[in-house]
């Protein structure tokens, strides 16, 4: 099924230009031709678990199923299907990892948990912040942070500051960043943004001031459950109510441009898209933000995690100048992007960079663009107590398509 404004844009067949480069670089006709095991097990695929793969069209009522997340009376939700079955095991290049990832018990245990782990958003209040020796730093305002309450294999329970305030101006240069590059190429829209992991939406909301200027869409998938229902869908569901012909701000007139924010896991929301895109039902998107939380303690300080969909991400992109944005960032960083994270990005793009935050060379001045972590939030605070002031966004274009190519 089409959906509407994203069928056919730009002229021609939504997949002009896409299929053309599949068959050049890959030699075969589509993602369809390439993938021979769409089924993983050979299970039977039933109509429903289909449905419900995320992200997908938006379903119809009986294709919704009841799912009580947050220990309350719920609304009904999409969720993953119970098994792989539905799922492509691609059996080439870089693929091959993905399928590790979908197969792995630790990661699905890690996903459920975040799924239904109890979100919190604190608030507190303006503050001073000073260095070691007690000398005046700065001052920042009242905000909130993230917390996620994140149950144990063991029993207990861990605190995850997930994102804070402190982080805003970082995820705003971010996306600003994004239409930079895109508009080098193309000054019009439309153009569309696939963030996985909207968090307390810095990004989105950025994302659709940018947008509204240009026309296009924004779509985000979120995994934990408390966050979807209580952000992500409150902010999703209230912009769209308010999209009307009469507040359009979009060139040309017509509607702002829509949102759409799913629940579920980020790894099995790329393989629908990619074969959503490959089937004509949804549009490759010019650029993807990768803002995941590390839910396996073995990702912990190595800031990859988001990078080990790669793969997967690239064939949900533009193929001639899709981009996506990341957070190379992680505790412990020695600031800028790491040898391993340097290599892992550049298999898949020809062209990867890193910009710090802020820095008036790249047009990113401190007056915008600075970061002043709060004292409530740990995760910008070094091991001595410092707080850090510059954050790097990872950008990378123009995907290595050649790197799917089936080995032998």
């Amino acid at each position: 099924m089409s959906l509407p404004g994203r069928g056919k844009e730009r002229g021609g067949s939504l997949l002009s230009g896409h299929d053309a480069e599949m068959t050049r670089r890959w030699g075969f006709s589509s993602l369809q031709a390439m993938v021979n095991r769409l089924r993983g097990a050979g299970q039977e695929e039933s109509p429903q678990e289909h449905a419900t793969i995320l992200p997908s069209s938006i379903p119809a009522s009986d294709d919704t199923v009841q799912a009580d997340l947050l220990g309350t009376p719920s609304s009904p939700l999409r969720q993953d299907p119970p098994n792989s079955g539905d799922i492509f095991y691609p059996s080439f290049g870089g693929l091959e990892k993905i399928a590790e990832l979908l197969d792995d018990p630790e990661r699905q245990a890690a996903v459920e948990r975040w799924r239904n782990a109890r979100a919190e958003f604190r608030q507190y209040g303006p503050g001073v912040v000073t260095d070691t020796q007690g000398n005046f730093l700065y001052e920042y305002p009242a905000g909130e942070n993230l917390v996620v309450r994140n149950p144990q294999p063991n029993g207990s329970v861990v605190e995850e500051y997930v994102m804070g305030t402190s982080e805003a101006n970082w995820s705003k240069a971010a996306v600003d960043l994004a239409f930079r590059e895109l508009t080098k190429n193309r000054q019009g829209g439309p153009f569309g943004v696939l963030e996985l992991g909207f968090g307390q939406g810095f990004a989105a909301r950025r994302a659709m001031q940018q947008l509204e200027l240009r026309g296009g869409w924004y779509d985000a998938v979120e995994l934990n459950g408390d966050v979807y229902e209580h952000r992500a869908k409150v902010w999703e569901e209230a912009y769209n109510a308010n999209n009307t012909e009469m507040d359009s701000i979009v060139p040309g007139g017509g509607r702002r441009p829509p949102i759409r924010i799913y629940p579920g896991d980020a790894l099995r929301a790329l393989v629908t898209r990619a074969r959503k895109i490959d089937a004509g039902e949804e549009q490759p998107a010019d650029v993807i933000i990768l803002d995941m939380y590390p839910i396996l303690e073995r990702d912990r300080g190595r800031g990859t995690h988001d990078l080990d969909l790669l793969a997967l991400a690239i064939l949900c992109l533009d193929p001639e100048n899709g981009m996506i944005i990341w957070y190379p960032h992680f505790e412990g960083s020695p600031g800028g992007t790491t040898p391993e994270q340097e290599s892992m990005v550049r298999k898949y793009f020809n062209a990867a960079h890193y910009v710090d935050i802020p820095n008036r060379r790249d047009e990113f001045p401190e007056d915008e663009y600075g970061i002043k972590p709060a004292n409530e939030y740990p995760y910008l605070f070094d091991a001595n107590g410092n707080p850090i002031l510059y954050l790097p966004v990872g950008y990378a274009r123009y995907p290595k398509l050649e790197m799917l190519k089936r080995t032998a």
